[in-house]
């Protein structure tokens, strides 16, 4: 701590402790805080695809490549080289406003009532009818409709979340607040498919829950279900609501708690919902490094996705999901800074090295629509700037901000025989213990290239942190040292891959200790658990849960923070990549046996899998 000194005897020096912090600790310690603290800042909007302060990461990282000397690795619409490869990636949502009048009164957009994403943007009018909690089919018979329910012409009124008790929660659920059927994307989609012309949730009155204080975000709530508008409103406007068509809302909420058929209310509703989808355009960021001599003709590829959550709209783990930026900190703006610096450090090395030398050529990748579901590697792999046999390697960063204890976990250590003494060497007498896995663990950008039979590294802090996808993961928390430490690592793997004299050229390359496949894609895997994992590259089987999210599969059935997941169904979790494939196998409302250690003493629950990104209640 710097000491406090009299405003009169102070130098300049002795008020400017950063300055002399990232002195002391060196020029690499002090280029990867520029970087981290740039890309993580709020001008940058937490590098939300289709986002102004997106555009200006991809302007960010495109400078630096430019700045180290690296080529456009794509080709450009002219035909020149371009440092840019667009790919489509759905659609952004613009949210222009929206009006509601119902039963005689009128309700204001952005206070009573939010747009949400789970349905469309046009205009509906009708008559009222209240669906209860929109559930098609519960336990023990438990429907919301009659048999052929037809809401023809009609706007649907629905309470939010599932039957309640006396105190606020939920019937189905002995463990935890809600079951899967509560999620909004279920109950929007059992009322569209019987005809809805428009459909009103409204937050239940008495509900145990903290987010039923709160509207989603205008423009939030998951990916669309209904080809209708969709509307949040208050548990105050919902009241005025019903009270105006001669009911009340709490009388109406104990009639569906016992599972009473719909109700027509009195009155009609019109609305106008100003939402507009607008086809997404996305582009990954590369640069290339040319090779030398005889191995100029195949690749090794160094990535990491830039791209992270904005406003924490779809993949929040934060109850403020939506409504707080998600800078991205560790999440990627570590990788992405470290692909900045290796770059700069390779062509120096390259300039360096004899002019026989054989050396492979070098494409730095940053990908963007990683969050939402490997878009920009799977784009690449489909669409290489070289034919995939001529890949030599993929390395991988994702999360290397928050190193604990100079852990760093490196998977894929088997996918090419050569690679754990490449590492191991490139690691020796460094500052970072290496915790090695022969297996592929994470399911980030290195996924899509090594389900293609390409061998690929995975570098990753080898322990979690609970900031994962959270307004929290802010650069004020990066440790620097580790990162830069972990950049300087991963350039000296790099080089060594690089220069290594046999050809790596073909997927036949790739050893048996590790299947083609690796693993299922964000895809194929339709629920969702609701952990953080916390050990990305161990020694010890299973999973540590570094936090749990609140309202998920895992807080439902019970599952805390510091259990390690050993067993699912009975089979055991040899680590992340193991899982994800158990979990590929069920769909929602499947329930699992998960055996976990808990404060050193085994135990097994019960976890019922609610839908993946559709279980916000």
């Amino acid at each position: 701590m710097v000491p406090l000194l009299p405003a009169q005897d102070l130098t300049d020096r002795d008020q400017a402790p950063i300055t002399r912090a990232l002195e002391a600790l060196g020029d690499d310690v002090r280029v990867y805080n520029d970087h981290i603290t740039t890309l993580s800042s709020p001008f940058m909007e937490g590098r939300l695809p289709g986002t102004n302060g997106m555009q200006v990461a991809k302007d960010y990282v495109e400078f630096w490549l430019r700045d180290a000397g690296v080529e456009g690795a794509f080709t450009g619409p002219e035909g020149g080289a371009s440092f840019r490869q667009a790919f489509p990636l759905g659609s952004s949502i613009e949210v222009r406003g929206a009006t509601l009048s119902a039963a005689g009164r009128s309700f204001k957009h952005g206070s009573d009532f939010s747009l949400m994403s789970l349905g469309s943007g046009g205009k509906a009018a009708g008559g009222l009818v209240f669906i209860g909690y929109s559930i098609a089919q519960g336990p023990e018979g438990y429907t919301s409709f009659t048999p052929g329910q037809d809401l023809s012409g009609k706007i649907a009124v629905m309470l939010r979340f599932e039957p309640m008790d006396e105190n606020g929660r939920s019937r189905w659920s002995e463990g935890g607040p809600w079951t899967s059927q509560a999620s909004f994307a279920n109950k929007v989609d059992a009322a569209a498919k019987r005809g809805a012309e428009a459909i009103l949730i409204i937050n239940t009155p008495g509900a145990n829950d903290p987010r039923n204080s709160q509207l989603t975000a205008s423009g939030a709530g998951g990916n669309q279900v209904a080809q209708v508008p969709v509307l949040h409103l208050s548990t105050a406007a919902g009241t005025a609501l019903v009270e105006a068509s001669g009911m009340k809302l709490d009388d109406l909420r104990r009639h569906a708690d016992e599972g009473g058929a719909p109700v027509a209310l009195k009155g009609n509703a019109a609305l106008v919902a100003g939402l507009e989808r607008i086809p997404l355009i996305a582009e990954n960021v590369g640069g290339w490094l040319p090779g030398k001599g005889a191995l100029a003709g195949e690749v090794v590829v160094l990535g990491a996705h830039l791209d992270h959550l904005g406003m924490g709209n779809f993949g929040s783990r934060s109850p403020d999901a939506g409504k707080r930026l998600h800078p991205g900190a560790d999440d990627n703006a570590s990788g992405s800074a470290a692909v900045l610096m290796i770059a700069d450090e390779m062509v120096q090395s390259y300039a360096a090295l004899p002019a026989d030398a054989a050396a492979r050529s070098v494409l730095f990748l940053l990908f963007s629509g990683e969050e939402s579901g490997l878009n920009g590697s799977q784009f690449y792999v489909a669409n290489p700037v070289r034919p995939l046999k001529d890949h030599a390697l993929m390395i991988n960063f994702d999360m290397i901000g928050r190193i604990k204890n100079s852990r760093i976990g490196i998977s894929g250590i088997s996918t090419h025989p050569d690679l754990r003494a490449l590492v191991e060497g490139a690691g020796a007498g460094g500052d970072l213990s290496l915790v090695l896995n022969d297996g592929v663990s994470g399911n980030s950008d290195h996924a899509p290239f090594h389900r293609r039979g390409m061998p690929v590294l995975f570098g990753a802090s080898a322990d979690g942190n609970a900031d994962y996808h959270t307004p929290e993961d802010t650069s004020a928390r990066i440790n620097r040292v580790g990162g830069a430490k972990a950049a300087a690592l991963f350039h000296q793997i790099l080089l060594a891959v690089a220069t290594h004299p046999r050809s790596w050229r073909g997927a036949e390359t790739v050893a048996e200790a590790a299947p083609a496949s690796g693993g299922p894609g964000l895809g194929d895997i339709k629920v969702r658990f609701g952990v953080a994992p916390g050990n990305y590259s161990d020694d010890d089987p299973g999973i540590v849960v570094a936090s749990v999210t609140p309202g998920g599969s895992a807080a439902v059935g019970g599952i805390l923070a510091d259990d390690r997941m050993l067993t699912w169904n009975g089979r055991s979790i040899l680590g992340i990549r193991e899982w994800m494939g158990m979990m590929a196998d069920h769909k929602p409302g499947d329930k699992v046996q998960v055996g976990l250690l808990r404060d050193g003493k085994p135990i097994t629950l019960e976890v019922e899998l609610q839908a993946r990104n559709r279980d916000d209640g």
